[in-house]
This record gives structure tokens, C-alpha cells and sequence, in this order.
């Protein structure tokens, strides 16, 4: 790399990343459980001060019962390094990421059903100049489910999501303190659609608007 820090006449490095994971699916009955990890070592030869372990946790549970109700319960945690460009400072940052999600549906016909979400996330920042960054995001989702057969699956949902940061903002992205502390937490009203087709069982297409 030619300038890990993003700035002017930064140093070079070269990085060394690698990744050891496993992951194991299973199918039982009406259910579907899906579990990954892996660790990633990163070495910086120059910086070395920088070194770090990232790795991710992740577990997703699909759950049917009978023909009407369906649902899905997801885990995710996560530790990584966050940008330097975005730092705006040559240190070390490791942002450690938290996620549960649950998910309920009710089948009314063959091709629509009601759903429901409610999801909690939170990241916590290493470095006592990011701690501004910490935040927890709570979400709330209600809407329709269309299966019209075949490999396609769209959720049109309405999305109430409120998040609060308990660290004030006292200085801008590039550390210059601001005049007066900032709260940053929002409330905010999104609609959805989110699709996902799966021509194969090796093979999935998502995106949402």
C-alpha cells in the first residue's frame, strides 16, 4: 500500500491479511440452520503497532411450523478495523459489531403472507477519540411477503428505525473540536422493498430499494 494513512506524503506498508473460516448448513424437518466463523490475522511489516485479529460470528435459524407459520431468528458479531481515511488520524481503531434480528411470518395464501421484524445492532469503537461513533440502532418492520412461485421471493415492508449515540460529537471527521457538543440519534421512516431470487441452490440474487 502505497499510503495507509490517506494522507499527504503518508508512509507505505505492505499488509499481509489472511482468513480461516468454516461454515456448516443443515436442513432438518421444516428447518434450516446456518453457522459461519473465521478469524483474519492482518500483519503490517512497517506499522506494526497496527497489527490486529479480526473475526465474525454469525448464525441464522429459519424456522417453519405446519404450512402457516414461518419465521427466522439471526445472530451476527464481528470485530474489524475501521478505515484509517476515516479515522482521520494515524491510529489504531477495532470496531467490534453486535446484531440480533428475528423475524415472523403468516402464510394467508399460497403466494402472500403477513411479516413482521424487529433487529437491535450496536458498535462499540477501540479508540477513545472514535467512541463518538458508538451507537445502538433499534428497527421495527411490518409488511407483505410475495412467493409467486419458483425461485422468487419480495418483501414490501415499512421500516421504523430510532438510534442513539451516548457519546456526544465534540470534534468534526478530521478532529477539529466543534463549538458546541452534538446528539446524534434519529428516528427515521423508510419503505421498502426487498427482493431475492434463487435460480439454484448454489446461487442468490438480492437487492433492495
Amino acid at each position: 500500500h502505497s499510503n495507509i494513512f490517506r494522507i499527504v506524503d503518508g508512509p507505505a506498508d505492505t499488509v499481509a491479511r489472511a482468513l480461516l473460516g468454516l461454515r456448516f448448513e443443515r436442513e432438518f424437518s421444516l428447518q434450516r440452520i446456518s453457522l459461519n466463523a473465521f478469524i483474519t490475522p492482518v500483519k503490517y511489516f512497517e506499522q506494526s503497532s497496527y497489527d490486529y485479529l479480526g473475526y465474525g460470528v454469525a448464525a441464522t435459524w429459519d424456522i417453519e411450523f405446519g404450512r402457516p407459520v414461518f419465521g427466522q431468528i439471526a445472530l451476527r458479531f464481528a470485530r474489524d478495523q475501521t478505515p484509517f481515511d476515516v479515522i482521520g488520524l494515524a491510529q489504531n481503531n477495532l470496531q467490534d459489531l453486535r446484531m440480533a434480528r428475528g423475524l415472523a411470518g403468516w402464510r394467508i395464501t399460497q403466494a402472500w403472507a403477513v411479516i413482521g421484524a424487529i433487529d437491535t445492532w450496536a458498535s462499540d469503537n477501540s479508540l477513545d477519540s472514535q467512541k463518538q461513533a458508538d451507537y445502538t440502532r433499534n428497527g421495527l418492520e411490518a409488511g407483505v411477503r410475495y412467493l409467486p412461485g419458483g425461485a422468487l421471493e419480495l418483501d414490501m415492508v415499512w421500516r421504523r428505525e430510532t438510534a442513539n449515540y451516548p457519546n456526544r460529537q465534540v470534534t468534526d471527521s478530521v478532529g477539529n473540536l466543534l463549538p458546541a457538543a452534538v446528539d446524534n440519534a434519529y428516528a427515521q421512516d423508510t419503505p421498502l422493498a426487498r427482493v431475492s431470487y434463487r435460480p439454484s441452490d448454489a446461487t442468490r440474487i438480492t437487492g433492495l430499494a
